[in-house]
Protein backbone atom coordinates (compact mmCIF):
# COMPACT_ATOMS: atom_id res chain seq x y z
CA UNK A 1 0.00 0.00 0.00
CA UNK A 2 1.20 3.55 -0.78
CA UNK A 3 3.15 5.01 2.15
CA UNK A 4 1.61 8.45 1.54
CA UNK A 5 -1.86 8.88 2.96
CA UNK A 6 -4.67 10.95 1.47
CA UNK A 7 -7.60 10.34 3.77
CA UNK A 8 -11.20 11.36 4.40
CA UNK A 9 -12.19 11.51 8.06
CA UNK A 10 -15.91 10.90 8.54
CA UNK A 11 -17.59 12.00 11.76
CA UNK A 12 -19.52 9.06 13.17
CA UNK A 13 -20.13 10.58 16.60
CA UNK A 14 -21.93 13.94 16.42
CA UNK A 15 -25.53 12.73 16.45
CA UNK A 16 -25.15 10.39 13.48
CA UNK A 17 -23.38 7.14 12.63
CA UNK A 18 -22.95 6.45 8.92
CA UNK A 19 -24.59 3.15 7.99
CA UNK A 20 -22.65 0.29 6.40
CA UNK A 21 -24.08 0.49 2.84
CA UNK A 22 -23.25 4.20 2.74
CA UNK A 23 -19.71 3.59 3.99
CA UNK A 24 -19.21 1.03 1.23
CA UNK A 25 -20.51 3.49 -1.36
CA UNK A 26 -18.22 6.14 0.10
CA UNK A 27 -15.23 3.80 -0.19
CA UNK A 28 -15.96 3.38 -3.90
CA UNK A 29 -16.24 7.15 -4.29
CA UNK A 30 -12.97 7.73 -2.43
CA UNK A 31 -11.26 5.27 -4.74
CA UNK A 32 -12.55 7.24 -7.74
CA UNK A 33 -11.29 10.47 -6.17
CA UNK A 34 -7.78 9.08 -5.66
CA UNK A 35 -7.93 8.70 -1.88
CA UNK A 36 -6.27 5.74 -0.20
CA UNK A 37 -7.50 5.99 3.39
CA UNK A 38 -10.67 6.45 5.42
CA UNK A 39 -10.87 7.43 9.07
CA UNK A 40 -13.96 6.68 11.15
CA UNK A 41 -14.17 9.33 13.88
CA UNK A 42 -15.76 7.44 16.77
CA UNK A 43 -15.82 9.01 20.22
CA UNK A 44 -17.90 6.27 21.84
CA UNK A 45 -19.55 4.74 18.78
CA UNK A 46 -17.63 1.49 18.57
CA UNK A 47 -17.90 -1.73 20.53
CA UNK A 48 -15.55 -2.08 23.52
CA UNK A 49 -15.01 -5.38 25.28
CA UNK A 50 -16.81 -5.55 28.62
CA UNK A 51 -18.30 -2.03 28.33
CA UNK A 52 -22.01 -2.36 27.49
CA UNK A 53 -22.70 1.32 28.27
CA UNK A 54 -19.97 2.60 25.95
CA UNK A 55 -21.89 3.93 22.94
CA UNK A 56 -25.17 2.41 24.18
CA UNK A 57 -28.15 3.74 22.17
CA UNK A 58 -25.78 5.74 19.97
CA UNK A 59 -25.56 3.40 16.97
CA UNK A 60 -22.05 2.18 17.78
CA UNK A 61 -20.32 -0.07 15.27
CA UNK A 62 -19.97 -3.70 16.24
CA UNK A 63 -16.64 -5.39 15.74
CA UNK A 64 -18.20 -7.39 12.92
CA UNK A 65 -19.34 -4.20 11.16
CA UNK A 66 -15.87 -2.67 11.41
CA UNK A 67 -14.21 -5.83 10.11
CA UNK A 68 -16.68 -5.87 7.22
CA UNK A 69 -15.80 -2.28 6.30
CA UNK A 70 -12.06 -2.88 6.67
CA UNK A 71 -12.20 -5.94 4.40
CA UNK A 72 -14.39 -4.19 1.86
CA UNK A 73 -12.09 -1.15 1.73
CA UNK A 74 -9.08 -3.39 1.22
CA UNK A 75 -10.51 -4.39 -2.17
CA UNK A 76 -10.17 -0.74 -3.24
CA UNK A 77 -6.74 -0.22 -1.67
CA UNK A 78 -8.31 1.96 1.02
CA UNK A 79 -6.75 1.75 4.48
CA UNK A 80 -9.35 2.20 7.24
CA UNK A 81 -7.77 3.97 10.22
CA UNK A 82 -9.39 4.15 13.67
CA UNK A 83 -9.90 7.67 15.00
CA UNK A 84 -10.97 7.75 18.65
CA UNK A 85 -10.77 10.03 21.71
CA UNK A 86 -8.73 9.27 24.82
CA UNK A 87 -8.91 12.62 26.64
CA UNK A 88 -11.72 15.01 25.68
CA UNK A 89 -14.87 15.09 23.51
CA UNK A 90 -16.37 12.26 25.57
CA UNK A 91 -19.46 14.06 26.85
CA UNK A 92 -21.82 11.40 25.46
CA UNK A 93 -20.01 8.70 27.40
CA UNK A 94 -20.35 10.74 30.58
CA UNK A 95 -24.13 10.72 30.24
CA UNK A 96 -23.87 7.32 31.92
CA UNK A 97 -23.22 7.48 35.72
CA UNK A 98 -21.11 4.32 35.46
CA UNK A 99 -18.29 6.48 34.05
CA UNK A 100 -18.31 9.05 36.87
CA UNK A 101 -15.15 7.47 38.35
CA UNK A 102 -13.14 8.42 35.25
CA UNK A 103 -14.69 11.86 34.78
CA UNK A 104 -12.72 15.03 35.41
CA UNK A 105 -14.92 17.88 34.20
CA UNK A 106 -17.02 18.64 31.12
CA UNK A 107 -16.08 16.22 28.37
CA UNK A 108 -12.64 15.32 29.80
CA UNK A 109 -11.33 12.07 31.26
CA UNK A 110 -9.76 11.98 34.72
CA UNK A 111 -6.00 11.98 34.20
CA UNK A 112 -3.61 9.93 36.35
CA UNK A 113 -6.41 7.64 37.58
CA UNK A 114 -5.86 3.87 37.17
CA UNK A 115 -9.48 3.23 36.18
CA UNK A 116 -9.07 5.68 33.31
CA UNK A 117 -6.18 3.73 31.82
CA UNK A 118 -7.94 0.42 32.39
CA UNK A 119 -10.78 1.81 30.24
CA UNK A 120 -8.45 3.25 27.61
CA UNK A 121 -6.65 -0.08 27.33
CA UNK A 122 -10.00 -1.80 26.75
CA UNK A 123 -10.75 0.76 24.04
CA UNK A 124 -7.41 0.32 22.31
CA UNK A 125 -7.45 -3.47 22.64
CA UNK A 126 -10.93 -3.61 21.09
CA UNK A 127 -9.79 -1.34 18.25
CA UNK A 128 -6.71 -3.47 17.58
CA UNK A 129 -8.89 -6.57 17.25
CA UNK A 130 -10.98 -5.29 14.35
CA UNK A 131 -8.83 -2.80 12.39
CA UNK A 132 -5.95 -4.06 10.26
CA UNK A 133 -4.19 -0.69 10.20
CA UNK A 134 -1.43 -0.23 12.75
CA UNK A 135 -2.14 3.50 12.81
CA UNK A 136 -4.46 4.84 15.50
CA UNK A 137 -5.63 8.43 15.86
CA UNK A 138 -5.94 9.20 19.59
CA UNK A 139 -7.64 12.60 19.37
CA UNK A 140 -6.26 14.45 22.42
CA UNK A 141 -7.62 17.80 21.12
CA UNK A 142 -9.50 20.75 22.60
CA UNK A 143 -9.24 19.56 26.21
CA UNK A 144 -9.96 23.00 27.63
CA UNK A 145 -11.58 21.54 30.78
CA UNK A 146 -8.54 19.42 31.67
CA UNK A 147 -7.79 19.54 35.38
CA UNK A 148 -10.77 21.72 36.30
CA UNK A 149 -12.92 19.16 38.13
CA UNK A 150 -12.26 15.91 39.98
CA UNK A 151 -8.62 16.13 38.93
CA UNK A 152 -8.07 18.82 41.57
CA UNK A 153 -8.78 16.30 44.32
CA UNK A 154 -6.63 13.59 42.73
CA UNK A 155 -3.76 15.59 41.29
CA UNK A 156 -3.58 18.65 43.50
CA UNK A 157 -1.80 21.59 41.95
CA UNK A 158 -0.39 19.87 38.87
CA UNK A 159 -0.64 22.21 35.89
CA UNK A 160 -2.57 21.42 32.72
CA UNK A 161 0.74 21.02 30.90
CA UNK A 162 1.92 18.47 33.48
CA UNK A 163 -1.40 16.59 33.42
CA UNK A 164 -1.38 16.46 29.63
CA UNK A 165 2.19 15.14 29.56
CA UNK A 166 1.46 12.45 32.16
CA UNK A 167 -1.62 11.33 30.29
CA UNK A 168 -0.04 11.32 26.85
CA UNK A 169 2.87 9.17 28.00
CA UNK A 170 0.59 6.68 29.73
CA UNK A 171 -1.59 6.33 26.63
CA UNK A 172 1.46 5.97 24.39
CA UNK A 173 2.61 3.13 26.64
CA UNK A 174 -0.67 1.32 25.98
CA UNK A 175 -0.31 1.88 22.22
CA UNK A 176 3.20 0.46 22.38
CA UNK A 177 1.88 -2.63 24.13
CA UNK A 178 -0.42 -3.29 21.16
CA UNK A 179 2.25 -2.37 18.57
CA UNK A 180 0.27 0.61 17.27
CA UNK A 181 1.52 3.80 15.59
CA UNK A 182 -0.25 6.69 17.36
CA UNK A 183 -1.35 9.98 15.82
CA UNK A 184 -2.82 12.95 17.69
CA UNK A 185 -4.19 16.41 17.00
CA UNK A 186 -1.47 18.94 17.85
CA UNK A 187 -3.53 21.87 19.14
CA UNK A 188 -3.03 21.18 22.86
CA UNK A 189 0.75 21.19 22.41
CA UNK A 190 0.48 24.80 21.23
CA UNK A 191 -2.28 25.88 23.57
CA UNK A 192 -0.40 24.67 26.64
CA UNK A 193 2.72 26.48 25.45
CA UNK A 194 0.98 29.86 25.62
CA UNK A 195 1.92 32.05 28.60
CA UNK A 196 -1.79 32.37 29.34
CA UNK A 197 -4.73 30.41 27.99
CA UNK A 198 -6.35 31.89 24.91
CA UNK A 199 -9.50 30.97 23.01
CA UNK A 200 -7.59 29.95 19.89
CA UNK A 201 -5.45 26.90 19.32
CA UNK A 202 -2.86 27.91 16.75
CA UNK A 203 -1.11 31.26 16.41
CA UNK A 204 1.93 32.27 14.41
CA UNK A 205 2.91 34.38 17.44
CA UNK A 206 2.99 31.33 19.70
CA UNK A 207 6.28 29.47 20.02
CA UNK A 208 6.91 26.24 21.88
CA UNK A 209 10.02 26.59 24.04
CA UNK A 210 13.06 24.39 23.47
CA UNK A 211 12.46 22.80 26.86
CA UNK A 212 8.86 21.94 25.97
CA UNK A 213 9.94 20.62 22.57
CA UNK A 214 12.32 18.20 24.29
CA UNK A 215 9.44 16.86 26.41
CA UNK A 216 7.13 16.08 23.48
CA UNK A 217 7.34 12.33 22.75
CA UNK A 218 8.67 11.44 19.31
CA UNK A 219 6.71 8.20 19.11
CA UNK A 220 3.47 10.03 18.35
CA UNK A 221 2.78 11.88 15.10
CA UNK A 222 1.20 15.34 15.43
CA UNK A 223 -1.59 16.42 13.10
CA UNK A 224 -1.97 20.13 12.36
CA UNK A 225 -5.64 20.90 11.68
CA UNK A 226 -6.71 24.15 10.06
CA UNK A 227 -10.03 24.79 8.32
CA UNK A 228 -10.04 28.56 8.27
CA UNK A 229 -7.18 30.36 6.55
CA UNK A 230 -7.47 31.77 3.05
CA UNK A 231 -3.82 32.85 2.73
CA UNK A 232 -1.02 30.40 2.08
CA UNK A 233 1.44 32.06 4.45
CA UNK A 234 -0.60 31.11 7.53
CA UNK A 235 -0.32 27.45 6.54
CA UNK A 236 3.38 27.76 5.71
CA UNK A 237 4.13 29.35 9.07
CA UNK A 238 2.27 26.81 11.15
CA UNK A 239 3.73 23.88 9.19
CA UNK A 240 7.22 25.20 9.97
CA UNK A 241 6.31 25.39 13.65
CA UNK A 242 5.09 21.79 13.52
CA UNK A 243 8.32 20.66 11.87
CA UNK A 244 10.09 21.84 15.04
CA UNK A 245 8.05 19.17 16.86
CA UNK A 246 8.17 16.40 14.27
CA UNK A 247 9.20 16.38 10.62
CA UNK A 248 6.56 13.70 9.94
CA UNK A 249 3.66 16.03 10.84
CA UNK A 250 0.35 15.36 9.07
CA UNK A 251 -2.10 18.04 7.95
CA UNK A 252 -5.89 18.02 8.28
CA UNK A 253 -8.09 20.38 6.28
CA UNK A 254 -11.83 20.79 6.53
CA UNK A 255 -14.54 20.32 3.96
CA UNK A 256 -17.15 22.29 5.92
CA UNK A 257 -19.98 19.84 6.51
CA UNK A 258 -20.66 21.04 10.03
CA UNK A 259 -22.77 24.20 9.83
CA UNK A 260 -26.18 22.77 9.01
CA UNK A 261 -28.11 21.10 6.21
CA UNK A 262 -25.64 21.94 3.43
CA UNK A 263 -21.85 22.24 3.26
CA UNK A 264 -20.07 25.54 2.74
CA UNK A 265 -18.70 24.27 -0.57
CA UNK A 266 -17.46 27.61 -1.91
CA UNK A 267 -15.65 28.37 1.30
CA UNK A 268 -14.20 24.85 1.42
CA UNK A 269 -12.63 25.41 -1.99
CA UNK A 270 -11.37 28.82 -0.92
CA UNK A 271 -9.46 27.46 2.08
CA UNK A 272 -8.49 24.07 0.63
CA UNK A 273 -6.53 25.43 -2.31
CA UNK A 274 -3.89 27.39 -0.33
CA UNK A 275 -3.76 24.64 2.31
CA UNK A 276 -3.00 21.94 -0.24
CA UNK A 277 -0.51 24.17 -2.04
CA UNK A 278 1.37 24.80 1.23
CA UNK A 279 1.39 21.09 2.07
CA UNK A 280 2.73 20.20 -1.36
CA UNK A 281 5.38 22.91 -1.14
CA UNK A 282 6.45 21.83 2.37
CA UNK A 283 6.40 18.12 1.47
CA UNK A 284 3.65 17.14 3.89
CA UNK A 285 3.09 13.57 2.73
CA UNK A 286 -0.01 12.69 4.73
CA UNK A 287 -3.29 14.58 4.41
CA UNK A 288 -6.65 14.23 6.14
CA UNK A 289 -9.80 15.93 4.86
CA UNK A 290 -12.28 16.21 7.74
CA UNK A 291 -16.06 16.00 7.43
CA UNK A 292 -17.33 16.90 10.89
CA UNK A 293 -20.98 16.75 11.96
CA UNK A 294 -21.24 19.31 14.77
CA UNK A 295 -24.65 20.09 16.26
CA UNK A 296 -26.76 17.54 14.44
CA UNK A 297 -24.90 16.07 11.46
CA UNK A 298 -27.68 17.18 9.10
CA UNK A 299 -25.38 17.53 6.08
CA UNK A 300 -25.25 14.73 3.51
CA UNK A 301 -21.85 13.09 3.06
CA UNK A 302 -22.24 13.11 -0.70
CA UNK A 303 -23.12 16.79 -0.95
CA UNK A 304 -19.37 17.43 -0.55
CA UNK A 305 -18.46 15.33 -3.60
CA UNK A 306 -17.03 18.22 -5.69
CA UNK A 307 -14.89 19.65 -2.88
CA UNK A 308 -13.81 16.15 -1.89
CA UNK A 309 -12.49 15.61 -5.40
CA UNK A 310 -11.07 19.12 -5.76
CA UNK A 311 -9.06 18.92 -2.53
CA UNK A 312 -7.17 15.89 -3.83
CA UNK A 313 -6.54 17.53 -7.20
CA UNK A 314 -5.30 20.73 -5.50
CA UNK A 315 -2.82 18.58 -3.60
CA UNK A 316 -1.78 16.88 -6.83
CA UNK A 317 -0.92 20.31 -8.21
CA UNK A 318 -3.93 20.95 -10.46
CA UNK A 319 -4.95 24.58 -9.89
CA UNK A 320 -7.38 25.12 -12.76
CA UNK A 321 -10.90 24.64 -11.43
CA UNK A 322 -12.36 24.27 -14.93
CA UNK A 323 -10.03 21.33 -15.56
CA UNK A 324 -11.13 19.81 -12.25
CA UNK A 325 -14.79 20.24 -13.21
CA UNK A 326 -14.20 18.51 -16.54
CA UNK A 327 -12.44 15.59 -14.83
CA UNK A 328 -15.27 15.35 -12.30
CA UNK A 329 -17.81 15.07 -15.11
CA UNK A 330 -15.81 12.33 -16.82
CA UNK A 331 -15.45 10.29 -13.61
CA UNK A 332 -18.92 10.64 -12.10
CA UNK A 333 -21.09 11.62 -15.09
CA UNK A 334 -22.46 14.39 -12.90
CA UNK A 335 -22.12 18.16 -13.03
CA UNK A 336 -19.70 19.69 -10.50
CA UNK A 337 -21.69 22.94 -10.34
CA UNK A 338 -24.97 21.16 -9.57
CA UNK A 339 -23.44 19.98 -6.31
CA UNK A 340 -21.87 23.38 -5.66
CA UNK A 341 -25.27 25.01 -6.15
CA UNK A 342 -26.67 23.20 -3.13
CA UNK A 343 -24.88 25.75 -0.93
CA UNK A 344 -26.91 28.52 -2.56
CA UNK A 345 -29.67 27.92 -0.03
CA UNK A 346 -27.36 29.79 2.36
CA UNK A 347 -26.30 32.51 -0.11
CA UNK A 348 -29.33 34.67 0.53
CA UNK A 349 -29.77 38.33 -0.38
CA UNK A 350 -28.92 39.15 3.23
CA UNK A 351 -25.81 36.96 3.52
CA UNK A 352 -24.43 36.72 -0.03
CA UNK A 353 -20.70 36.15 0.41
CA UNK A 354 -18.15 33.33 0.26
CA UNK A 355 -18.02 32.82 3.98
CA UNK A 356 -19.28 30.62 6.79
CA UNK A 357 -22.98 31.20 7.34
CA UNK A 358 -26.08 29.03 7.65
CA UNK A 359 -29.38 30.94 7.35
CA UNK A 360 -31.09 27.77 6.14
CA UNK A 361 -30.68 26.47 9.69
CA UNK A 362 -30.97 29.55 11.89
CA UNK A 363 -33.94 30.95 9.98
CA UNK A 364 -35.65 27.56 10.16
CA UNK A 365 -35.39 27.36 13.94
CA UNK A 366 -35.80 31.08 14.64
CA UNK A 367 -38.88 31.26 16.86
CA UNK A 368 -41.97 32.79 15.17
CA UNK A 369 -42.85 34.83 18.26
CA UNK A 370 -39.68 35.63 20.22
CA UNK A 371 -37.68 36.05 17.00
CA UNK A 372 -34.19 36.26 18.47
CA UNK A 373 -32.75 36.26 14.95
CA UNK A 374 -35.43 38.40 13.27
CA UNK A 375 -32.85 41.17 12.94
CA UNK A 376 -31.11 38.92 10.38
CA UNK A 377 -34.21 38.67 8.16
CA UNK A 378 -34.61 40.26 4.75
CA UNK A 379 -38.12 40.19 3.28
CA UNK A 380 -36.56 39.83 -0.20
CA UNK A 381 -35.32 36.39 0.78
CA UNK A 382 -38.86 34.96 0.67
CA UNK A 383 -38.69 35.12 -3.13
CA UNK A 384 -35.08 33.94 -3.07
CA UNK A 385 -36.06 30.74 -1.24
CA UNK A 386 -39.01 30.19 -3.59
CA UNK A 387 -36.58 30.33 -6.52
CA UNK A 388 -34.16 27.95 -4.76
CA UNK A 389 -36.98 25.43 -4.22
CA UNK A 390 -37.69 25.37 -7.96
CA UNK A 391 -34.00 25.21 -8.94
CA UNK A 392 -33.29 22.34 -6.56
CA UNK A 393 -36.24 20.35 -7.91
CA UNK A 394 -34.58 20.50 -11.33
CA UNK A 395 -31.15 19.69 -9.87
CA UNK A 396 -32.60 16.64 -8.10
CA UNK A 397 -33.42 15.15 -11.50
CA UNK A 398 -29.89 15.71 -12.79
CA UNK A 399 -28.17 14.32 -9.70
CA UNK A 400 -29.62 10.85 -10.40
CA UNK A 401 -28.79 8.56 -7.45
CA UNK A 402 -27.99 11.61 -5.33
CA UNK A 403 -31.27 13.31 -6.17
CA UNK A 404 -32.62 12.71 -2.67
CA UNK A 405 -30.12 15.31 -1.40
CA UNK A 406 -31.43 18.12 -3.60
CA UNK A 407 -35.00 16.94 -3.03
CA UNK A 408 -34.99 17.40 0.74
CA UNK A 409 -33.20 20.73 0.37
CA UNK A 410 -35.84 21.84 -2.12
CA UNK A 411 -38.48 21.05 0.49
CA UNK A 412 -36.46 22.99 3.07
CA UNK A 413 -36.30 26.03 0.76
CA UNK A 414 -40.06 25.79 0.31
CA UNK A 415 -40.46 25.96 4.10
CA UNK A 416 -38.11 28.95 4.31
CA UNK A 417 -40.08 30.83 1.65
CA UNK A 418 -42.69 31.37 4.38
CA UNK A 419 -40.73 30.79 7.56
CA UNK A 420 -37.95 33.29 6.75
CA UNK A 421 -40.00 36.44 7.36
CA UNK A 422 -42.91 35.05 9.36
CA UNK A 423 -41.85 36.56 12.68
CA UNK A 424 -41.05 39.95 11.16
CA UNK A 425 -44.39 40.08 9.33
CA UNK A 426 -46.28 39.03 12.47
CA UNK A 427 -44.60 41.69 14.58
CA UNK A 428 -45.08 44.44 11.98
CA UNK A 429 -48.76 43.63 11.47
CA UNK A 430 -49.36 43.37 15.23
CA UNK A 431 -47.67 46.69 16.02
CA UNK A 432 -49.59 48.41 13.20
CA UNK A 433 -52.87 46.82 14.35
CA UNK A 434 -53.21 45.40 10.83
CA UNK A 435 -55.72 42.66 11.54
CA UNK A 436 -56.31 41.83 7.90
CA UNK A 437 -52.63 40.96 7.44
CA UNK A 438 -52.70 38.91 10.65
CA UNK A 439 -55.59 36.88 9.18
CA UNK A 440 -53.58 36.29 6.02
CA UNK A 441 -50.58 35.18 8.09
CA UNK A 442 -52.76 32.56 9.81
CA UNK A 443 -53.45 31.09 6.36
CA UNK A 444 -49.71 31.21 5.57
CA UNK A 445 -48.97 29.32 8.77
CA UNK A 446 -51.36 26.56 7.70
CA UNK A 447 -49.40 26.25 4.44
CA UNK A 448 -46.14 26.42 6.39
CA UNK A 449 -47.08 23.43 8.54
CA UNK A 450 -47.94 21.42 5.42
CA UNK A 451 -44.59 22.32 3.88
CA UNK A 452 -42.76 21.54 7.10
CA UNK A 453 -44.36 18.09 7.17
CA UNK A 454 -43.24 17.51 3.58
CA UNK A 455 -39.70 18.56 4.48
CA UNK A 456 -39.63 16.25 7.51
CA UNK A 457 -40.67 13.33 5.30
CA UNK A 458 -37.96 14.12 2.72
CA UNK A 459 -35.35 14.72 5.42
CA UNK A 460 -36.24 11.36 6.97
CA UNK A 461 -35.80 9.66 3.60
CA UNK A 462 -32.32 11.17 3.21
CA UNK A 463 -31.35 10.32 6.80
CA UNK A 464 -32.20 6.64 6.49
CA UNK A 465 -30.38 6.34 3.18
CA UNK A 466 -27.07 7.49 4.68
CA UNK A 467 -27.19 7.00 8.45
CA UNK A 468 -28.21 4.64 11.20
CA UNK A 469 -31.46 5.46 12.94
CA UNK A 470 -29.80 6.80 16.10
CA UNK A 471 -29.75 10.59 16.17
CA UNK A 472 -32.85 11.07 14.08
CA UNK A 473 -34.79 11.29 17.34
CA UNK A 474 -32.95 14.56 18.02
CA UNK A 475 -33.93 15.90 14.61
CA UNK A 476 -37.56 14.90 15.22
CA UNK A 477 -37.57 16.64 18.61
CA UNK A 478 -36.14 19.82 17.08
CA UNK A 479 -38.46 19.85 14.09
CA UNK A 480 -41.42 18.72 16.17
CA UNK A 481 -40.75 21.57 18.59
CA UNK A 482 -40.66 24.00 15.68
CA UNK A 483 -43.94 22.61 14.36
CA UNK A 484 -45.59 23.07 17.76
CA UNK A 485 -44.30 26.63 18.06
CA UNK A 486 -45.83 27.50 14.67
CA UNK A 487 -49.14 26.02 15.84
CA UNK A 488 -48.87 28.03 19.06
CA UNK A 489 -48.17 31.25 17.15
CA UNK A 490 -51.20 30.57 14.96
CA UNK A 491 -53.40 29.96 18.01
CA UNK A 492 -52.20 33.14 19.75
CA UNK A 493 -52.99 35.24 16.68
CA UNK A 494 -56.46 33.68 16.48
CA UNK A 495 -57.05 34.41 20.18
CA UNK A 496 -55.89 37.99 19.70
CA UNK A 497 -58.14 38.54 16.68
CA UNK A 498 -61.14 37.11 18.53
CA UNK A 499 -60.41 39.30 21.59
CA UNK A 500 -59.72 36.32 23.86
CA UNK A 501 -56.41 37.95 24.72
CA UNK A 502 -55.55 41.65 24.72
CA UNK A 503 -51.89 41.46 23.81
CA UNK A 504 -49.31 39.05 22.47
CA UNK A 505 -46.49 39.59 24.93
CA UNK A 506 -43.63 38.37 22.73
CA UNK A 507 -44.63 40.71 19.90
CA UNK A 508 -44.65 43.65 22.30
CA UNK A 509 -40.88 43.27 22.65
CA UNK A 510 -38.29 45.02 20.50
CA UNK A 511 -35.92 42.95 18.37
CA UNK A 512 -32.33 43.33 19.54
CA UNK A 513 -29.21 42.03 17.77
CA UNK A 514 -28.27 38.59 19.06
CA UNK A 515 -24.60 39.55 18.72
CA UNK A 516 -23.76 43.15 19.61
CA UNK A 517 -22.26 45.03 16.65
CA UNK A 518 -22.80 41.98 14.44
CA UNK A 519 -21.55 42.52 10.90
Amino acid sequence: MNNKIFCLMVDCSRNAVINIPTLKKLIRVLHQCGYNALMLYTEDTYEVNGEPYFGHLRGRYTKEEIKDIVNYAEQYNIEVIPCIQVLAHLNQMFCWPIYSDVHDYGDVLLVNEKKTYDLIEKMIKSISECFKSKKIHLGMDEAAALGLGNSKHLNGDLSKKELFSIHLNKVLGICDKYHLEPLMWSDMLFKLAMPKEENFWYSLDNNISKEDLKNIPQNVTPIYWDYYHEDINSYRGMIDKHFEINKDTWFAGGIWTWTGFVPANEYALKVSKPAMEACREKHIDNIIITAWGDDGAECSLFSILPTLYAAKRFYDGEENLETIKKEFKEIFDLDFDDFMSLSDINNTVKTKRVDIHNPSKYLLYNDPLTGILDYKVSLEDDDYFANIAQRFTAIAERLKDYGYIANHLSKLASVLEIKNSLGVRLRNAYKNNDKETLKQLIERMDILIERLDAFIDAFRTYWYIEKKTFGFDIEEIRLGGLRQRIKEARLRIEEYLSNKIDIIEELEQDVLPFIYNDN
